[in-house]
């Protein structure tokens, strides 16, 4: 190598633009066809000029819209030189995947919001009459004979536009979709550069590197793993439009190639060609992919005498693996730092180590394998593009999930078990699809293969097979079950009940097998299916179409049928305005969306009612925010039990008391509503032995609001259940918040709090008749006709499905305080990590509601509370603090410490609006008041909510400090210490005269709830001092839908959308920007959906047979 060309070797950039304009001047091969050549030095030359291309036609055409340009194309060379355009221009390339539908295509121009679209003739004669949304001056045709002409007038000097940077979103990935939706992934210039740095340091890039790109450039696979390293090094790049088995090895002889990038089925494809026993005779000397089998792999390497490199990865996230010399065949290595984890998406505890036999198969599946989850956060994901749902599915608890099953051996070896929707649960027992995938691909004449599940006709799954051979109709099936059974690592649970044989299995433009349509079409195909139907040793018949048919019947036989209807795959249009027809899978009265205090009222009310009810929760467990709740409690004044306890309440005294503390903000009848229909309520389900309700005198939060209680009167919670009454109902049922945050094992005595409420409706509600409550099923859109909604669409582990509900949709979800992109958007302050809602609440119903023309309201309010901050950086919902004082930036005291933790938690917003707050703000105490047991140094706190850890943990991550003296510790957390020591003199002075003359704190009797009536407030003056620190929690967000009395949903006219009600907080909430008391909460989500539930009944001519005041007196006083 020549002096001059040092200058060319690679080196840490920061961004695509500083690494492409790094090879001006660089005359060695950049790209390389079989008809032209191209330096890097001219790459860079017709990028440039394509830059200034595209900010003409930006300026000229769509200035304000997103600079994206969708780039529908083959592997050829513009493809590569639009890549660089966009680098140095600031754009954003959408790749567009040329095997999608039309409709597919058109839908992901729009998602995208493509302004410009490179394609070619071909490729404009499958868009030109799309509803994509763009005209013609739109379209840049390569092969248009202006083109070429319209590139060279735009020659310029290469340089990047004025604020690109690392930050500049330069992809949008559209993800391969093989078990669900496509989604657009987010991909800046600065991501891209570091994953070309990291892989040119793992895999050995270097600058006399020939990469030749087999796969298509719209996928993460070719641009992530080839041409960014290539770019970093200034290796040469050889394109072939499209991978084809048969040119794989004349394209690498030809261009000298030494690496290359593959997936499974293209390496599936390869090693099917007839052996040669030249095959050796090349210049590869590596590669690297995903998924293909261990017996591919190994075939591979002996065939062509090339290594390979088997990584694990996706668009979205980074490396989670790192290489390991020793690692045994088909692991990907050890984990890549000590934060990335399998764990158990139920418990959110590490599984532990997998137990391997001689063959490698896992003896513990069941506890060993889970979900890959790097527990250090989103570090390396961006996001999804105009996707809020699936970014909060991917960031939860401030941790990244990957989507992907996983186990670590005794030996700490990481292994890739399959997507999360590949488990297969076979009569008990977990199995995994990738397992079997990995044995039917040993057999000789597969080229590919995909295993999934399919429902059984009884209960749970059966396996499906679906095969890739050279001829379908001589493949001879016996022999290849009788290959299946002698595979040691196979087991029984593995061969497949049902085999597929197909001469082209239905493949993404990248090259991986399409298995969620495999899944959808089932055995409704035209393609030959066997099935074995008994016991004991495999043995498979042909179906024929009355086969298929008495497969059906079977289901229906067992009550199954709607899972065995054909589904019409999930490319169909389920929008807002499609025309549905009848084609459903499921018909029921009521779909109740969610499973906290409003859904499963929801539910118990419709079944008791007469009505068919299906309930749907996104999570694996049921409870939703509810079921976290301690207490449990509900807001209803004058209700039975309290009648009962004697109290002196009035109705119209609760609500006196309820308007002034919420005001004009809420629409009054919704506020009365609400009032007025706790105790008939209470009343209603009273009447049923299987729910039962218990005093819980807890006093209204705003002590000095006209007709306030401070006897606690207006608030009830439910008994507690033993658990032995319902002991399946213990690991179904989420919380308490120890259980699910820090993996203790849920109580074994009681059923307790918000536990105790849901306990208590599921066990009366399976107990009526046509109900079915189902988990990990997520709403993912309404069906709307003739502007009423008809009827969802759920997704269960990838499968969609559409139910039709005759009677209505109660959306009852919670709300979306775990989407940190809606929490943004509509200015709700905090971190997803921060709420104490489950991960479920994204805001997906919200969504939904709102693409079927659903108003919203309250989008920036939530529950609030201050938050005591843990080790792992989440700040939990705290209260109860018997002793110390909050200070501000200042050292100055700034809230009463003892107010209701809403008021308390807006009370710090606002200091921090103002300026005068930034977090962590700290709470001071003194030795003798430390601990809600008086131990020295930990926070006066009592009820932490999530349970404190050892206390060197919180030391040592810096959030608790001590000091001798107030000075000291005013400079350990960075107060002015003359200010801190002046603050606690002036507190200590209101503790002595037993008034606070700043904040009123001892003034009103929730301030004194924690204490028997006792003044709160406790001197600071024995040393050693101590400061901890607090963040912002809350209890969920409260802005939703807009409803009527009825929990109708209304439109942004004011107009009812029919068939569509919504309580709790995916409502927006009757209480508005206030928190008037214990309870509320879950008493507006309970009252809400029972009403929503008995105006149903009113819908279709069905009357409800039991009495129902709450509609008739909603608005009377």
């Amino acid at each position: 190598m020549t002096p001059r060309e040092d200058r060319f070797d690679h080196e840490h950039r920061n961004d695509v633009a500083t690494m492409l304009l790094d090879r001006r001047g660089d005359q060695r091969l950049g790209l390389r066809t079989r008809d032209q050549d191209w330096t890097w030095d001219e790459v860079l030359g017709e990028s440039a000029a394509r830059a200034t291309l595209a900010c003409a036609l930006r300026d000229e055409n769509f200035s304000t819209a997103p600079f994206h340009v969708g780039v529908l194309l083959d592997n050829v060379p513009d493809f590569v030189f639009w890549l660089g355009a966009a680098a140095l221009a600031g754009a954003t390339v959408v790749g567009l995947n040329p095997t999608r539908g039309t409709d597919g295509l058109a839908a992901d121009i729009r998602h995208a919001d493509c302004q410009l679209i490179v394609t070619d003739a071909r490729g404009m004669s499958r868009l030109k009459d799309l509803d994509h949304g763009l005209d013609s001056s739109r379209f840049q045709l390569i092969d248009d004979p202006g083109y070429r002409r319209r590139i060279e007038a735009c020659w310029a000097e290469p340089a990047a536009m004025p604020g690109v940077d690392s930050r500049t979103l330069f992809l949008l990935l559209f993800t391969s979709g093989t078990t669900g939706i496509s989604k657009a992934v987010r991909c800046s210039q600065g991501r891209l550069a570091r994953i070309a740095h990291t892989a040119t340091e793992k895999f050995g890039h270097h600058r006399d590197d020939v990469d030749y790109c087999c796969m298509p450039l719209f996928h993460g696979n070719a641009l992530m793993a080839l041409w960014a390293p290539a770019l970093a090094n200034g290796a040469a790049v050889c394109l072939t439009p499209k991978f084809t088995a048969a040119g794989f090895l004349p394209d690498v002889r030809y261009f000298g190639a030494t690496f290359f990038t593959y997936v499974g089925k293209a390496l599936g494809y390869l090693m099917a060609t007839p052996e040669q026993p030249d095959d050796a005779d090349n210049t590869l000397v590596r590669g690297f992919g995903t998924e293909a089998s261990p017996a591919d792999q190994t075939e591979f390497r002996r065939r062509f005498d090339a290594e390979l490199y088997e990584g694990y990865g996706s668009s979205e996230g980074g490396a989670v693996a790192v290489g390991d010399p020793a690692a045994p065949a088909g692991a990907l290595g050890r984990p890549a730092h000590p934060d990335v984890a399998i764990v158990d998406p139920a418990s959110l505890k590490r599984c532990p180590a997998a137990v391997l036999d001689a063959r490698g198969r896992v003896l513990n599946p069941d506890e060993a394998i889970g979900e890959i989850v790097d527990q250090r956060g989103a570090r390396d994901f961006e996001g999804y593009y105009r996707n809020d749902a699936a970014d909060a599915e991917r960031v939860r608890n401030g941790w990244y999930w990957s989507g992907d099953l996983g186990y670590v051996d005794t030996a700490g070896f990481l292994y890739f078990a399959g997507r999360r929707g590949d488990w297969i649960r076979v009569d008990g027992e977990n199995t995994s699809a990738l397992n079997i995938e990995h044995v039917v691909r040993r057999h000789p004449e597969v080229i590919t293969a995909a295993v999934y599940a399919v429902p059984d006709p009884r209960s749970g799954d059966q396996v499906m097979a679906a095969i890739e051979v050279a001829d379908p109709e001589t493949f001879d099936v016996e022999k290849f079950v009788a290959f299946l059974v002698v595979q040691d690592d196979l087991g029984a649970k593995g061969i497949p009940r049902l085999i597929r044989v197909s001469a082209d299995l239905p493949a993404t433009g990248s090259n991986k097998v399409l298995k969620r349509d495999l899944q959808s079409q089932r055995w409704h195909t035209q393609e030959p299916v066997y099935r074995w139907a008994g016991r004991g040793r495999p043995e498979y018949r042909r179906l024929t179409d009355g086969d298929r048919h008495a497969l059906d019947a079977e289901f229906a036989e067992h009550g199954r049928k709607h899972l065995s209807n054909r589904d019409t795959g999930p490319n169909r249009d389920t929008g807002p305005n499609r025309d549905a027809g009848s084609d459903w899978d499921e018909t029921t009265d009521v779909l109740v969306v969610g499973s906290g205090a409003g859904g499963v009222t929801g539910a118990y009310t419709a079944a008791r009612e007469g009505l068919e009810v299906i309930l749907v929760e996104a999570t694996e467990k049921f409870g939703g925010t509810t079921a976290y709740s301690g207490g449990g409690g509900m807001w209803f004044p004058c209700n039975p039990v309290l009648l009962r306890a004697g109290t002196d309440d009035s109705i119209d005294d609760a609500l006196e008391y309820y308007t002034a503390v919420v005001g004009d903000r809420t629409p009054r009848e919704l506020q009365e509503t609400y009032v007025r229909s706790g105790a008939p309520l209470v009343e209603y389900l009273e009447s049923d032995e299987q729910i039962k309700f218990t005093l819980l005198p807890w006093p209204d939060y705003f002590g000095k609001a006209p007709k306030a209680r401070a006897d606690g009167m207006r608030h009830i919670a439910a008994k507690p259940l033993k658990v032995a009454v319902a002991p399946d109902l213990r690991d179904l049922i989420r919380g308490p918040l120890d259980t699910d945050r820090l993996g203790q094992a849920a109580p074994e005595g009681y059923f307790v709090g918000g536990r105790a409420l849901i306990a208590r409706f599921l066990s009366a509600t399976r107990k009526l008749e046509h109900t079915s409550a189902r988990l990990n099923t997520a709403l993912t859109e309404l069906i709307v006709e003739d502007g009423a909604v008809v009827g969802a669409v759920v997704e269960t582990d990838g499968h969609r499905s559409r139910i039709r509900a005759r009677r209505g949709v109660l959306l009852a979800a919670g709300g979306f305080e775990r989407n940190d992109e809606m929490r943004a958007r509509y200015g709700v302050p905090g971190r997803s990590r921060d709420t104490m809602g489950p991960w479920g609440n994204r805001g997906l119903a919200h969504l939904a509601a709102m693409a079927a023309g659903a108003d919203v309201d309250l989008m920036d309010q939530a529950w609030w509370s201050p938050g005591l901050t843990h080790p792992d950086g989440t700040s939990a919902f705290a209260l109860w603090f018997t002793g110390g004082i909050f200070v501000d930036d200042d050292g100055r005291r700034f809230v009463n410490e003892s107010a209701a933790y809403d008021r308390l938690g807006r009370d710090v917003l606002a200091a921090m609006a103002d300026g005068r707050v930034t977090l962590p703000y700290w709470m001071i105490y003194d030795d003798i008041n430390s601990g809600a047991d008086g131990t020295g140094g930990i926070p006066p706190v009592k009820a932490t909510n999530v349970s404190m850890v050892e206390p060197q943990k919180y030391v040592a991550a810096g959030l608790w400090r001590s000091a001798d003296t107030l000075e000291e510790l005013a400079e350990e957390i960075g107060v002015p210490p003359q200010n801190l020591v002046e603050t606690v003199t002036r507190f200590n002075d209101f503790v002595r005269r037993g008034v606070d003359d700043d904040f009123g704190r001892g003034d009103e009797p929730y301030d004194r709830a924690f204490s028997g009536g006792a003044t709160p407030l406790h001197a600071i003056e024995h040393g050693p001092f101590h400061a901890a620190a607090f963040g912002v929690s809350d209890l969920g967000t409260k802005g939703g839908l807009r409803t009527d009395t009825a929990a109708r949903v209304l439109d942004t006219a004011d107009n009812v959308i029919p068939g569509l009600y919504a309580a709790g907080n995916t409502m927006a909430a009757p209480s508005g920007t206030a928190y008037p008391g214990g309870g509320i909460p879950i008493g507006t989500s309970m009252v809400f959906s029972h009403l929503a539930v008995l105006d149903m009944t009113t819908r279709g001519g069905l009357q409800s047979r039991l009495p129902r005041p709450m509609i008739s007196r909603q608005a009377k006083g």
